[in-house]
């Protein structure tokens, strides 16, 4: 907690006019100035030291003008008292922001996201992924655009989970498709696919994931597995097309085929198109043609080959 305090310390020794208040400090942002002395916010949050301008000020060049890095902001992972305060939704909210932000503004980790799993800066900026010093942060909104979770995501974890969800939280498609603008949308598994397509400029909606190995594939109405809800269907039919990818195994075959029943019945079109049909290695459309597409010429030829796929199999013309 010393260190929590100490952090805060840092950031409010940088600042005019402060004054503690209920739930923080207030002060005068260094940004804009102005005559009011309550026009910046200054707490501790959960991960972060949060700092938030009622006059919409950036938060980098709050930042900036404090003389300060993201990194002198961020907590001690096991402070007490950060864990066991509940977080409001603003605060997440807000959070999410800082996380985002952030990781425009760490090139070692946008390097190393662009040359080991061929993401684009651009497509995190879209989704408003983040990165809040360990992992990045996904946040995941419901069909109403509220945030529901923050998913923490390593994509080069070699033991344990990869994905870490909220307790409690359930999982949801990401990003919302209702937050998209596109006639052709991809359905793909798992969240780092649909940023791996959002990289070479095709949008994309990520499902949780099949935790049941042992669904029959033949009876897709039958599925009762967590990556898929029959009432998601519904979520889809704003869209002219739905083109789904599934994983080269049983569970993601099995995944797709439900989510493919449900969405005939809700009328919404959608194909299957198999990227390795004889093969059951698990692996992905950005295991097989998107993980080293890391320049704009990779990633439109990674498109093109795409393109070709869908308009073969599923008679589907993808726009360039």
């Amino acid at each position: 907690m010393e260190a929590d305090v100490s952090k805060l310390d840092l950031v409010l020794s940088r600042l005019e006019d402060v004054r503690e208040g209920d739930t923080g400090f207030r002060a005068r942002c260094p940004v804009h100035g102005g005559r009011s002395l309550d026009d910046l916010s200054v707490k501790l949050g959960k991960k972060w030291v949060l700092i938030n301008c009622f006059a919409n000020c950036d938060p980098s060049e709050i930042v900036r003008a404090m003389g300060r890095e993201w990194k002198d902001l961020v907590l001690d992972e096991d402070a007490p008292a950060a864990r066991k305060r509940p977080v409001g939704q603003r605060e997440l909210e807000l959070t999410t922001s800082a996380c985002a932000l952030r990781l425009q503004h760490e090139p070692e980790v946008l390097h190393r996201m662009r040359y080991g799993r061929g993401w684009a800066a651009q497509a995190f900026e879209m989704l408003g992924v983040g990165w809040d010093g360990s992992r990045l942060t996904l946040p995941v909104r419901d069909k109403e655009g509220k945030l529901h979770d923050v998913l923490r995501y390593d994509p080069f974890v070699k033991q344990g989970r990869k994905v870490l969800a909220g307790k409690g939280k359930s999982r949801l498609p990401f990003p919302a498709p209702e937050s998209l603008d596109t006639r052709i949308l991809f359905l793909v598994e798992g969240e780092g696919t649909a940023i791996s397509l959002l990289s070479i400029g095709l949008y994309a909606v990520a499902l949780p994931g099949s935790l049941r190995p042992n669904t029959n594939i033949s009876r897709p109405g039958s599925w009762r597995g967590t990556g898929w809800h029959k009432t998601w269907a519904l979520r889809f039919q704003r869209f002219q097309h739905l083109v789904l990818l599934p994983d080269c195994d049983g569970p993601g075959r099995a995944l797709m085929g439900a989510a493919r029943y449900d969405l005939d019945k809700a009328e919404v079109p959608a194909s299957i198109v198999d990227l390795g049909p004889r093969s059951n290695n698990g692996q992905d459309v950005a295991d097989m043609l998107l993980s080293q597409t890391y320049d704009g010429a990779s990633r439109k030829a990674a498109k093109a080959v795409l393109r070709e796929i869908v308009a073969e199999q599923a008679e589907v013309l993808v726009a360039a």
